[in-house]
Formats: structure tokens, sequence, C-alpha cells
């Protein structure tokens, strides 16, 4: 396994040992165990400012980051290429996964949860 690889599965395993996977909107929250890393998520967004995986699918990278206010997720999912597809606003430390509210891609706050398309989709 390559360092990068491996620091990608290191990333991801520390947000799952944090809790970081939290269903919308008060829903119980998965299985941690059983929701698998996301390495190309965590590869490919984990240059955002305070990046913490929360969780993907198919079409998209959902993940944690601090906007100080100054971006959006709008901004932050176009920084990186690709279309930004919702924007919540996250519950208070330790669970920056869990969402408080659906705010769209063009709020503004401190620190949000993105959900951006994946590269290439």
């Amino acid at each position: 396994m390559s360092a990068t690889a491996a620091l990608a599965v290191s990333l991801a395993a520390l947000a799952g040992a944090v809790g970081c996977l939290q269903a919308p909107h008060g829903a119980p929250a998965p299985d941690i165990d059983a929701a698998p890393a996301d390495a190309e998520c965590d590869l490919f967004f984990g240059g955002a400012r305070g990046y913490l995986f929360c969780g993907a699918d198919e079409e998209t990278c959902t993940f944690f980051v601090n906007l100080d206010g100054d971006f959006t997720c709008a901004i932050a999912c176009d920084g990186f290429g690709v279309a930004c597809l919702a924007g919540f606003d996250n519950a208070e430390a330790p669970d920056n996964c869990a969402i408080e509210s659906d705010e769209g891609c063009d709020a503004l706050h401190s620190d949000q949860i993105c959900v951006c398309a994946r590269p290439g989709v």
C-alpha cells in the first residue's frame, strides 16, 4: 500500500472512530463499523480546511469543512472543480458530522457539512 493510500485509510479510520457518521435530521447513525472508508473522497477533498470525512455514496462525498465564514459549500466544492449538491449546518464538536439543519450550498457559516459531487461524476 502506498503512503498516500495508507494516510487516506488512517484519516478515514480516525473519522469513523470519532463518530463522524450521522444520518440526516436525527435519524439513527449507521453502524460505524459497517460504513466503509472512502479513500477517493479523502484523497480528492482532504486538502479542504479542517476536512473530516462524513460519508459517501456512488455519486457524492460528504465532509465537514472549516469555512471560517468566508466561503460557502458551493465555493468549497467549486474549488475542487465539482458541483455542490447540499450544505448542512453541523452540530458542535465532538460530532461535527451530525446535521443540525439543511442550509443549502450558499449559506455562510464558520464550518459546515458539504455534499459535493464525486470527481468525474
